[in-house]
C-alpha cells in the first residue's frame, strides 16, 4: 500500500527507459567511438546498478560519458556526471529538459523535470542510498501541485461556464427581442389582413353595383324596345282612325264622324329617356293653318281658320317628371292626340267634300302625329365615354380591366408617346403628417412631371391600386380631356420591388403620424425629385474602363449599397432594382478584370453572379489579376496609394481565407506598401535571412518572419521548440496559411507544448483547409483532451471532403468518451450511418468492442444495423490503424494516410530532413 502512490506517478516515458547512444573522442589524432548507456532505468536493469557504482563503464573501462539514472521505484531521478564533465551541469540539463519536451505519451512528474546531480561516483551513491521518503514527499508535492492545477483547471472551467452564461443570457435578449418583433409583425399581418378583407368587401361590392347597372341597362334596352312597338302600334291605330274620319260618305256627310277605336287605345304610355343627362329644351313649330292650305281659286266655300295646335313647349319632360318643378303646363301626347281630334272633328262638320281638302287634312293630321312622336322619340344627346369619377382630376385609376391610369390633359398640351411611372414615398423632409403618403407620378421622356395622384395606404381603394402595382406594375395610361378619350399610353416598369418596400416603410409610419386636414393637396405640391442623379445609376457614367476609373465607380457602389442607402433609394426616388442590379454587376465585372478587392457585401454579390466558388478562389484570381495590371504599361492609371491600399486590402483578405502568398508575390506585394508608406512590418524584400541563426532570434522577430512565406515555416517551428505558448493564437493563424509540406512539420511540434494548446487547436477545426483541419484533429487526438471529443465528432459528421475517415480513427482512439457522445449521437437519430459505423469500428479497435457488440441486441432497428456494419469494417479500420503507426506499408494514393503517417513520424522524431510532397 506505501508503493502504490509512487507506483502511480512514476514516469513510464521513452526517455526515462534504458537506452545506449554513441560517443566520439580522439586520442593522439585519433578519433575513436564507443557504444554507453546514456540513461539506465535501475528498476528495469538493476545488473547496471552495480557497474555504475563501481566508476566502471560495460567496457570495461571508465569512460567520461554522463548518464541519466532513473529509479521508478524510489522516485528519483539523478542526472549523473563524472568529475571531467563538472561544468557542463547546464548543458546537460538543457538537452535532458529538451527530451522530456518531446514526450506525449504520459504525464510528466515533478521529480522527472527537476532532475537531482550527482558529481562523481561518492555523490551518486550516496543519493542512490536516501531513504524512500525523500520520494514520497515528492510524491506528495506532485499530488499538491497536481491539486492545484486541478482547482485552476476548475476555476478556469466556472470563466468558461458563466462567459458562456453570459453569452446565452444575451441570446435570449435577441431571442426576447425577435419574438417581440415577431409578434409585431403578426399583429402587422393581422391588420393587413383585415384590409385586405375590406378591400375584398369593398371590390364585391362594386361587382353587385356593376351587376345591378348592367341589369339596368339591359332593363333600359327592353324598355326602348317595347316603346318603339307601342309607337308603330299608335301610329297604325292613328293612320286607320284618321283615315275613318276624313273618308266620309255622302249620304253621311252631316253626321259627326266616330272613331272607330276607343281614344284611350290611341294613346301611347309614358316613355324614360335612357340617358341620364337632364333634358334637353324641345321646341316645335305649329303647322300650318288648313285656310294656307286652300286656294281663292278653287270651287270650294271658305273654310274657317282652323286654330293652331298648340305644340311650341317651353319645357317638356316626356318621363313626366319636371313639369311641375319648373312651373310649367305639363303637356302630354295625349293632350296633343286630343287637339287634332276636335280639329279633325270641326273639318269634318264643315262638310268638307273636296278630296282635295281631305288629303291636306290627311296630310296634317301625318304631320302633327309626326310630331307628337317624335316627342318620345328626341335624339339622345351622346354621352361622354369617360366616367363621372375620372373627369375633372388629375390622375385618377380603375382596376375594372387590369390596371389603368385616367390622366387629364388640357386642349394645348401635347400628348405624349412615351411616358414613365415613378412611385414615392413622401421625403423624410416632408411635415410629419405627409410622410406616410405615396406618390404616384407620371413623367415624361423629358423628365418633367405630367400627372400625379397622392395615396394613402390606409384608404382601401388607395390599397388596392397600390397592391396591384406591387404585383405588377404595368398600367395602362388614359389620356383625356374629361369627355372623350384622346389615346393610351403603355407602361411597363420593373418597380415591384420599389412598391413592396414602400408599403412597408409606410406600415412603419402609421402609428407615427396621420395626415392632417388637405394633406393630399400640399404633398402633392411637393417638387419632383428624379432616381437620374444616383450614384447607383451614375457610377459608370463614363465610358473609360481603366483601374482608376473602375476604383472611383467602386467605391461609389459601395457607399451606395449600404442597406440605408439602399432602401432610401428604392424608396424616396424609386430607382428600379434591376437597374441597381445592371450597375452593379457592370461595376464587378470591371473590379475583377482590374483584380481590385471587394468589400465583404461586394463579394457575396460576385460569389452570387459566379465569379468563383467560394471567397477563398476569388481572393486568389483577384490577386493574379491584380498582378497582371500592375505588368501593364502606367498600371492602368493607378497611382501608389491606390496600389498600396489595394494591395493591404488583399493581404488581409488572404490571411482571413487562410490564402498563403507565394514569395514572389508576398514581397511584390510589401515593397509597393513599403514604397508608399515608407515602412513595412514584414521583411523587406529582397534581404535574405541566414536560417541558421532563426533559432536565435527573438520573439518579435519570429513573429515577422510568419508572415513570409520563406521563413514562416522555420519561424513556426522555432516558437513551437520555445514553448512560446502566449503565441499560440498566433501560430496557429500562420498555420491555416501554410501549404501541406509545412503543416505537417509545424502541428507535430505545436502537440509538443502540452495541454495548454488545446482550446487554440479546436479552434483550428474549423480551418478552411482539409489537411489543416486534419492536422489539428490529430494534434488533439495525440493530447486526447477529453473536452476536444465534441468538436471532433461535429466535424466527423459535417467534413465534406474524404479526410473525415481520419477524423473517425482519431475520433475513435478516445476510447470510452468517445463512446458516450457517439452514442448519445445515434440516439438522437442524426448524421450519416456510415461515419457513425466507421467510428464505432475504430472504438472497437481502442477497447470498446464488447460495448459494441452489445449495440446489435439493441430494439433499435437502426442501431443494429450501425453496429453490425461497424463489426464488418473491424479488419479495414485495424489496417488503416496499422498503417498509420507505421506498422504496415501506406498507400501512396491515399493522401489523408501518407499525410497521417508523416503526422506520426514527426511525433516520434523520426520523419526525414525531406519535404512531404505538397499536392494543393
Amino acid at each position: 500500500m506505501q508503493k502504490s502512490a509512487p507506483e502511480e506517478l512514476a514516469f513510464e516515458g521513452r526517455a526515462g527507459r534504458t537506452r545506449r547512444e554513441f560517443i566520439h573522442w580522439t586520442i593522439d589524432g585519433v578519433a575513436q567511438s564507443a557504444q554507453v548507456y546514456a540513461c539506465v532505468n535501475l528498476n528495469t536493469d538493476p545488473k547496471l546498478r552495480e557497474a555504475l557504482l563501481s566508476g566502471v563503464n560495460q567496457r570495461g573501462e571508465e569512460l567520461a560519458a554522463p548518464v541519466i539514472v532513473h529509479d521508478p521505484a524510489l522516485q528519483k531521478l539523478i542526472l549523473f556526471l563524472p568529475e571531467p564533465l563538472r561544468a557542463l551541469e547546464l548543458q546537460e540539463r538543457a538537452k535532458w529538459l529538451a527530451k522530456l519536451a518531446e514526450e506525449t505519451e504520459c504525464a510528466v512528474p515533478r521529480y522527472v523535470r527537476e532532475p537531482r546531480l550527482a558529481v562523481g561516483v561518492v555523490q551518486l551513491r550516496a543519493v542512490l542510498a536516501e531513504p524512500a521518503g525523500g520520494a514520497k514527499e515528492i510524491a506528495l508535492l506532485q499530488r499538491d501541485e497536481s491539486v492545484t492545477k486541478r482547482e485552476e483547471a476548475v476555476q478556469l472551467r466556472e470563466l468558461r461556464l458563466r462567459e458562456r452564461a453570459e453569452a446565452i443570457t444575451r441570446r435570449e435578449d435577441e431571442l426576447s427581442e425577435k419574438m417581440e418583433e415577431s409578434e409585431a409583425a403578426v399583429r402587422d399581418a393581422a391588420m393587413q389582413q383585415q384590409e385586405l378583407e375590406a378591400r375584398l368587401q369593398s371590390i364585391a361590392d362594386r361587382e353587385r353595383g356593376a351587376a345591378d347597372r348592367e341589369r339596368g341597362a339591359a332593363d333600359r334596352e327592353r324598355g326602348l324596345v317595347d316603346r318603339e312597338r307601342g309607337l308603330e302600334h299608335e301610329r297604325q291605330l292613328f293612320e286607320t282612325s284618321s283615315a275613318g274620319r276624313l273618308s266620309v260618305p255622302e249620304e253621311v256627310a252631316g253626321d259627326p264622324v266616330e272613331p272607330t277605336r276607343p281614344r284611350e287605345q290611341i294613346s301611347s304610355p309614358p316613355m324614360s329617356r335612357a340617358s341620364s343627362l337632364p333634358p334637353r329644351p324641345v321646341t316645335f313649330a305649329p303647322p300650318t293653318p288648313i285656310a294656307a292650305l286652300v286656294s281663292d281659286d278653287d270651287d270650294v266655300e271658305e273654310i274657317e281658320e282652323i286654330e293652331a295646335i298648340a305644340t311650341s313647349f317651353a319645357h317638356v319632360d316626356p318621363a313626366g317628371t319636371n313639369a311641375e318643378d319648373a312651373g310649367v303646363e305639363r303637356v302630354s301626347a295625349d293632350d296633343v292626340e286630343e287637339l287634332a281630334r276636335e280639329s279633325v272633328e270641326e273639318v269634318a262638320d264643315d262638310e268638307v267634300e273636296d278630296d282635295e281638302v281631305e288629303e291636306e287634312i290627311d296630310d296634317l293630321m301625318l304631320e302633327t302625329r309626326e310630331d307628337v312622336t317624335g316627342l318620345h322619340m328626341l335624339p339622345e344627346e351622346p354621352e361622354s365615354d369617360i366616367a363621372a369619377e375620372h373627369r375633372g382630376r388629375e390622375l385618377t385609376w380603375s382596376l375594372v380591366d387590369g390596371t389603368e391610369l385616367y390622366a387629364f390633359v388640357t386642349p394645348s398640351t401635347d400628348l405624349p408617346t412615351e411616358l414613365d411611372l415613378l412611385v414615392q414615398l413622401v421625403p423624410a423632409i416632408a411635415p410629419q403628417d405627409l410622410r406616410a403618403l405615396i406618390l404616384l407620378t407620371l413623367v415624361t421622356p423629358s423628365r418633367e412631371r405630367f400627372a400625379r395622384a397622392v395615396l394613402d395606404p390606409r384608404e382601401p381603394a388607395d390599397r388596392l391600386l397600390l397592391d396591384a402595382l406591387r404585383r405588377k406594375c404595368e398600367v395602362a395610361v388614359v389620356l383625356h380631356d374629361d369627355v372623350k378619350k384622346l389615346g393610351t399610353v403603355s407602361i411597363n416598369v420593373p418597380r415591384e420591388m420599389n412598391v413592396a418596400r414602400i408599403l412597408d416603410r409606410s406600415s412603419r409610419l402609421r402609428m407615427e403620424s396621420a395626415p392632417g386636414p388637405n394633406a393630399k393637396a400640399r404633398a402633392s405640391d411637393l417638387p419632383l425629385t428624379l432616381p437620374d442623379g444616383h450614384l447607383l445609376l451614375t457610377a459608370l457614367a463614363s465610358s473609360e474602363e481603366t483601374a482608376s476609373a473602375t476604383r472611383t465607380a467602386l467605391r461609389e457602389v459601395q457607399e451606395a449599397m449600404s442597406p440605408e442607402r439602399l432602401d432610401d433609394a428604392l424608396v424616396y426616388l424609386s430607382v428600379p432594382r434591376d437597374s441597381v442590379d445592371e450597375t452593379l454587376a457592370r461595376v464587378l465585372e470591371r473590379a475583377l478584370q482590374h483584380g481590385l478587392a471587394l468589400p465583404a457585401l461586394l463579394q457575396e454579390r460576385a460569389l452570387a453572379n459566379g465569379a468563383a466558388t467560394d471567397v477563398g478562389e476569388l481572393v486568389s484570381k483577384q490577386i493574379e489579376t491584380f498582378k497582371k495590371t500592375l505588368a501593364t504599361e502606367g498600371a492602368m492609371g493607378l497611382d501608389d496609394a491606390a496600389i498600396a491600399e489595394n494591395w493591404e486590402r488583399l493581404i488581409q483578405l488572404a490571411t482571413d481565407n487562410e490564402i498563403a502568398l507565394d514569395p514572389e508575390t508576398h514581397e511584390q506585394a510589401h515593397g509597393a506598401i513599403r514604397k508608399f508608406r515608407g515602412s513595412s512590418p514584414s521583411i523587406p524584400p529582397g534581404v535574405e535571412v541566414d536560417a541558421r541563426r532563426i533559432s536565435e532570434a527573438g520573439i518579435p522577430e519570429l513573429l515577422l518572419m510568419l508572415d513570409h512565406p520563406r521563413y514562416r515555416k522555420l519561424a513556426a517551428m522555432a516558437l513551437a521548440e520555445r514553448n512560446a505558448i502566449e503565441q499560440i493564437d498566433a501560430l496557429c493563424k500562420a498555420v491555416r496559411k501554410m501549404p501541406r509540406a509545412e503543416v505537417v512539420r509545424v502541428v507535430p511540434r505545436i502537440a509538443r507544448m502540452g495541454e495548454e494548446v488545446g482550446d487554440a487547436l479546436i479552434d483550428g477545426l474549423s480551418a478552411k483547409k482539409t489537411f489543416v483541419r486534419h492536422a489539428f484533429a490529430m494534434a488533439l487526438g495525440q493530447l486526447k483532451l477529453r473536452r476536444a471529443v465534441v468538436p471532433l465528432l461535429h466535424l466527423l459528421l459535417a467534413e465534406q471532403s474524404d479526410g473525415w475517415r481520419d477524423i473517425a480513427r482519431v475520433f475513435g482512439s478516445f476510447g470510452n468518451a468517445s463512446l458516450r457522445a457517439l452514442t448519445r449521437q445515434i440516439a438522437d437519430g442524426k448524421g450519416p450511418d456510415d461515419r457513425i459505423a466507421i467510428a464505432l469500428a475504430h472504438l472497437a479497435q481502442n477497447g470498446c468492442e464488447e460495448a459494441v457488440v452489445a449495440m446489435k441486441k439493441d430494439p433499435d432497428r437502426r442501431v443494429q444495423r450501425i453496429a453490425e456494419e461497424a463489426l464488418s469494417h473491424r479488419i479495414s479500420t485495424r489496417e488503416r490503424e496499422e498503417m498509420v503507426a507505421g506498422k504496415r506499408a501506406v498507400d501512396a494514393l491515399d493522401a489523408g494516410l501518407v499525410f497521417a503517417r508523416r503526422f506520426v513520424e514527426e511525433l516520434e522524431g523520426r520523419a526525414p530532413e525531406a519535404d512531404l510532397q505538397s499536392d494543393e
